[in-house]
Protein backbone atom coordinates (compact mmCIF):
# COMPACT_ATOMS: atom_id res chain seq x y z
CA UNK A 1 0.00 0.00 0.00
CA UNK A 2 1.31 3.45 -0.92
CA UNK A 3 2.08 5.62 2.12
CA UNK A 4 0.34 9.01 1.89
CA UNK A 5 1.00 11.87 4.28
CA UNK A 6 -1.83 14.30 5.14
CA UNK A 7 -2.11 17.33 7.40
CA UNK A 8 -5.50 16.59 8.91
CA UNK A 9 -5.67 19.93 10.75
CA UNK A 10 -5.09 21.80 7.50
CA UNK A 11 -7.83 19.80 5.76
CA UNK A 12 -10.31 20.68 8.50
CA UNK A 13 -9.18 24.31 8.41
CA UNK A 14 -10.00 24.50 4.70
CA UNK A 15 -13.41 22.91 5.19
CA UNK A 16 -14.17 25.29 8.05
CA UNK A 17 -13.54 28.26 5.71
CA UNK A 18 -16.23 27.16 3.28
CA UNK A 19 -19.81 28.40 3.22
CA UNK A 20 -22.33 26.04 4.87
CA UNK A 21 -23.56 23.32 2.55
CA UNK A 22 -22.72 20.07 0.77
CA UNK A 23 -19.32 19.60 -0.91
CA UNK A 24 -17.69 16.96 -3.05
CA UNK A 25 -14.26 15.52 -2.33
CA UNK A 26 -12.76 14.22 -5.57
CA UNK A 27 -9.58 12.18 -5.87
CA UNK A 28 -7.86 11.78 -9.25
CA UNK A 29 -5.28 9.06 -9.83
CA UNK A 30 -2.97 8.23 -12.74
CA UNK A 31 -3.10 4.48 -12.32
CA UNK A 32 -3.85 2.21 -15.29
CA UNK A 33 -7.56 3.07 -15.09
CA UNK A 34 -7.17 6.80 -14.32
CA UNK A 35 -9.36 6.11 -11.31
CA UNK A 36 -11.60 8.82 -9.88
CA UNK A 37 -13.06 8.64 -6.37
CA UNK A 38 -15.85 10.87 -5.12
CA UNK A 39 -17.67 11.58 -1.88
CA UNK A 40 -20.19 14.21 -0.82
CA UNK A 41 -20.25 15.45 2.77
CA UNK A 42 -21.81 18.17 4.89
CA UNK A 43 -19.36 20.95 5.73
CA UNK A 44 -20.50 20.78 9.36
CA UNK A 45 -19.90 17.03 9.60
CA UNK A 46 -16.85 16.09 7.53
CA UNK A 47 -15.28 13.46 9.80
CA UNK A 48 -16.72 10.36 8.10
CA UNK A 49 -15.33 11.29 4.70
CA UNK A 50 -12.02 12.60 6.06
CA UNK A 51 -11.41 9.31 7.86
CA UNK A 52 -12.14 7.40 4.65
CA UNK A 53 -9.77 9.65 2.74
CA UNK A 54 -7.01 9.08 5.30
CA UNK A 55 -7.36 5.29 5.29
CA UNK A 56 -8.12 4.52 1.65
CA UNK A 57 -5.88 1.86 0.11
CA UNK A 58 -4.24 3.97 -2.59
CA UNK A 59 -2.51 2.18 -5.48
CA UNK A 60 1.27 2.09 -5.77
CA UNK A 61 3.37 4.06 -8.23
CA UNK A 62 0.93 6.65 -9.49
CA UNK A 63 0.18 10.32 -8.94
CA UNK A 64 -2.76 10.99 -6.62
CA UNK A 65 -4.33 14.42 -6.14
CA UNK A 66 -7.13 15.53 -3.84
CA UNK A 67 -9.65 18.28 -4.63
CA UNK A 68 -12.78 19.93 -3.26
CA UNK A 69 -15.57 21.71 -5.07
CA UNK A 70 -15.25 25.44 -4.40
CA UNK A 71 -18.98 26.14 -4.17
CA UNK A 72 -21.65 24.26 -2.19
CA UNK A 73 -23.82 21.74 -4.00
CA UNK A 74 -27.60 21.55 -3.83
CA UNK A 75 -28.96 19.48 -0.98
CA UNK A 76 -30.33 16.75 -3.23
CA UNK A 77 -26.73 15.56 -3.48
CA UNK A 78 -27.18 13.90 -0.07
CA UNK A 79 -29.25 11.32 -1.97
CA UNK A 80 -26.39 10.39 -4.29
CA UNK A 81 -24.66 7.05 -3.75
CA UNK A 82 -21.38 8.59 -2.58
CA UNK A 83 -22.77 10.75 0.24
CA UNK A 84 -20.46 10.06 3.20
CA UNK A 85 -19.10 7.11 1.21
CA UNK A 86 -15.87 7.58 -0.76
CA UNK A 87 -16.15 5.39 -3.84
CA UNK A 88 -15.82 5.04 -7.58
CA UNK A 89 -18.92 6.41 -9.29
CA UNK A 90 -20.03 7.95 -12.56
CA UNK A 91 -22.15 10.90 -11.39
CA UNK A 92 -20.15 13.83 -10.00
CA UNK A 93 -20.88 17.52 -9.50
CA UNK A 94 -21.94 19.49 -12.58
CA UNK A 95 -22.57 23.23 -12.91
CA UNK A 96 -26.34 22.87 -12.44
CA UNK A 97 -25.75 20.95 -9.18
CA UNK A 98 -24.22 24.03 -7.52
CA UNK A 99 -26.50 25.81 -5.07
CA UNK A 100 -24.86 29.25 -5.13
CA UNK A 101 -21.55 30.91 -5.85
CA UNK A 102 -19.60 31.44 -2.62
CA UNK A 103 -16.05 31.98 -3.89
CA UNK A 104 -14.53 34.04 -6.67
CA UNK A 105 -11.52 31.75 -6.93
CA UNK A 106 -8.39 32.16 -9.02
CA UNK A 107 -5.81 29.44 -9.67
CA UNK A 108 -2.45 30.95 -10.63
CA UNK A 109 -0.48 27.99 -11.93
CA UNK A 110 3.20 27.88 -12.75
CA UNK A 111 3.97 27.57 -16.44
CA UNK A 112 5.70 24.20 -16.66
CA UNK A 113 5.80 21.15 -18.94
CA UNK A 114 2.76 18.89 -18.82
CA UNK A 115 3.10 15.83 -16.62
CA UNK A 116 5.68 17.41 -14.30
CA UNK A 117 5.79 19.42 -11.11
CA UNK A 118 7.05 23.00 -11.26
CA UNK A 119 10.64 23.93 -10.53
CA UNK A 120 11.31 26.50 -7.81
CA UNK A 121 11.96 29.12 -10.49
CA UNK A 122 8.71 28.35 -12.32
CA UNK A 123 6.79 28.53 -9.07
CA UNK A 124 8.47 31.84 -8.20
CA UNK A 125 7.15 33.29 -11.47
CA UNK A 126 3.64 32.16 -10.51
CA UNK A 127 4.07 33.84 -7.13
CA UNK A 128 4.89 37.15 -8.84
CA UNK A 129 1.66 36.86 -10.84
CA UNK A 130 -0.29 36.01 -7.67
CA UNK A 131 1.13 39.03 -5.84
CA UNK A 132 0.31 41.30 -8.78
CA UNK A 133 -3.25 39.92 -8.93
CA UNK A 134 -3.63 40.38 -5.17
CA UNK A 135 -2.64 44.06 -5.49
CA UNK A 136 -4.95 44.59 -8.46
CA UNK A 137 -7.94 42.99 -6.72
CA UNK A 138 -7.24 44.96 -3.54
CA UNK A 139 -7.27 48.17 -5.56
CA UNK A 140 -10.55 47.07 -7.17
CA UNK A 141 -12.32 46.67 -3.83
CA UNK A 142 -11.81 42.93 -3.29
CA UNK A 143 -10.21 42.33 0.11
CA UNK A 144 -9.39 39.58 2.61
CA UNK A 145 -8.94 36.55 0.33
CA UNK A 146 -7.96 33.09 1.38
CA UNK A 147 -4.50 32.49 -0.10
CA UNK A 148 -3.38 28.93 -0.71
CA UNK A 149 -0.06 27.50 -1.83
CA UNK A 150 -1.33 24.76 -4.15
CA UNK A 151 2.05 23.07 -4.48
CA UNK A 152 2.72 24.19 -8.03
CA UNK A 153 1.10 27.61 -7.81
CA UNK A 154 -1.29 29.72 -5.74
CA UNK A 155 -5.01 30.18 -5.15
CA UNK A 156 -6.66 33.51 -4.33
CA UNK A 157 -10.24 33.02 -3.15
CA UNK A 158 -12.60 35.92 -2.45
CA UNK A 159 -15.88 35.49 -0.64
CA UNK A 160 -19.01 36.22 -2.67
CA UNK A 161 -22.65 35.21 -2.35
CA UNK A 162 -24.44 35.07 -5.70
CA UNK A 163 -27.18 32.87 -7.12
CA UNK A 164 -25.96 30.23 -9.54
CA UNK A 165 -27.83 31.59 -12.54
CA UNK A 166 -27.03 32.40 -16.15
CA UNK A 167 -26.37 36.08 -15.47
CA UNK A 168 -23.90 35.50 -12.64
CA UNK A 169 -22.09 32.75 -14.53
CA UNK A 170 -21.60 35.19 -17.39
CA UNK A 171 -20.44 37.83 -14.90
CA UNK A 172 -17.78 35.51 -13.44
CA UNK A 173 -16.62 34.51 -16.92
CA UNK A 174 -16.28 38.17 -17.91
CA UNK A 175 -14.04 38.79 -14.88
CA UNK A 176 -11.81 35.87 -15.87
CA UNK A 177 -11.66 37.00 -19.47
CA UNK A 178 -10.71 40.53 -18.44
CA UNK A 179 -8.05 39.48 -15.91
CA UNK A 180 -6.52 36.83 -18.15
CA UNK A 181 -5.29 39.53 -20.53
CA UNK A 182 -3.26 41.11 -17.72
CA UNK A 183 -2.49 37.95 -15.73
CA UNK A 184 -1.97 35.10 -18.23
CA UNK A 185 -1.09 32.58 -15.51
CA UNK A 186 -4.71 32.51 -14.30
CA UNK A 187 -6.16 29.10 -15.09
CA UNK A 188 -9.24 29.68 -17.24
CA UNK A 189 -10.62 26.20 -16.57
CA UNK A 190 -11.74 27.01 -13.00
CA UNK A 191 -14.28 29.76 -13.77
CA UNK A 192 -17.30 27.45 -13.93
CA UNK A 193 -19.50 26.93 -10.83
CA UNK A 194 -18.56 23.27 -10.24
CA UNK A 195 -14.82 23.91 -10.38
CA UNK A 196 -12.58 21.87 -8.10
CA UNK A 197 -9.40 23.14 -6.45
CA UNK A 198 -6.50 21.45 -4.71
CA UNK A 199 -7.28 20.51 -1.10
CA UNK A 200 -4.84 22.09 1.38
CA UNK A 201 -3.31 19.50 3.68
CA UNK A 202 -2.61 17.12 0.80
CA UNK A 203 0.26 16.69 -1.63
CA UNK A 204 0.50 18.04 -5.17
CA UNK A 205 1.75 15.10 -7.21
CA UNK A 206 2.59 15.48 -10.89
CA UNK A 207 4.97 13.21 -12.76
CA UNK A 208 7.88 11.76 -10.79
CA UNK A 209 8.93 13.13 -7.44
CA UNK A 210 12.09 14.52 -9.04
CA UNK A 211 13.98 15.63 -5.94
CA UNK A 212 17.00 17.88 -5.52
CA UNK A 213 19.33 14.89 -5.14
CA UNK A 214 17.99 13.37 -8.37
CA UNK A 215 18.51 16.66 -10.19
CA UNK A 216 22.10 16.84 -8.94
CA UNK A 217 22.72 13.27 -10.07
CA UNK A 218 21.43 13.96 -13.58
CA UNK A 219 23.35 17.24 -13.76
CA UNK A 220 26.58 15.41 -12.99
CA UNK A 221 25.77 12.57 -15.38
CA UNK A 222 24.81 14.72 -18.39
CA UNK A 223 26.94 17.82 -17.81
CA UNK A 224 23.96 20.14 -18.06
CA UNK A 225 21.69 21.67 -15.45
CA UNK A 226 18.68 19.70 -14.27
CA UNK A 227 16.29 21.41 -11.84
CA UNK A 228 14.31 19.58 -9.18
CA UNK A 229 10.58 19.06 -9.79
CA UNK A 230 9.44 17.71 -6.44
CA UNK A 231 6.07 16.86 -4.96
CA UNK A 232 5.02 19.63 -2.58
CA UNK A 233 2.32 20.04 0.09
CA UNK A 234 -0.62 22.35 -0.46
CA UNK A 235 -1.38 24.59 2.50
CA UNK A 236 -3.19 27.78 3.51
CA UNK A 237 -0.97 30.87 3.58
CA UNK A 238 -3.65 33.31 4.63
CA UNK A 239 -6.85 32.38 6.41
CA UNK A 240 -9.71 34.87 5.91
CA UNK A 241 -11.37 33.57 9.07
CA UNK A 242 -8.70 35.02 11.35
CA UNK A 243 -6.84 38.31 11.69
CA UNK A 244 -3.59 36.47 12.39
CA UNK A 245 -1.03 37.18 9.68
CA UNK A 246 1.88 34.89 8.93
CA UNK A 247 5.27 35.88 7.61
CA UNK A 248 4.29 34.47 4.22
CA UNK A 249 1.13 36.61 4.23
CA UNK A 250 3.16 39.70 5.03
CA UNK A 251 5.03 39.20 1.75
CA UNK A 252 1.82 39.81 -0.12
Amino acid sequence: MMEIVFDENEIRREIRNKAPGIYELRILMTDFYNTKLSAYFDRDDPDTVINQMLHWRYPENCCINWYLTSNPAKYYCVAREQFNDLRKCRVMTQDDDIDHLSWLAFDIDAEHPAGTSATDNEKAAAKEQAQALYSFMNGSGFHNPEIVDSGNGYHLKYRIDLPNDKENRAYIESIFDLLHKQFPSIDQSVKNPSRILKLPGTMAMKGRNFTESMAEEWTAKKGRLFEARPYRPAYIIRDPGTEERTAADAEQ
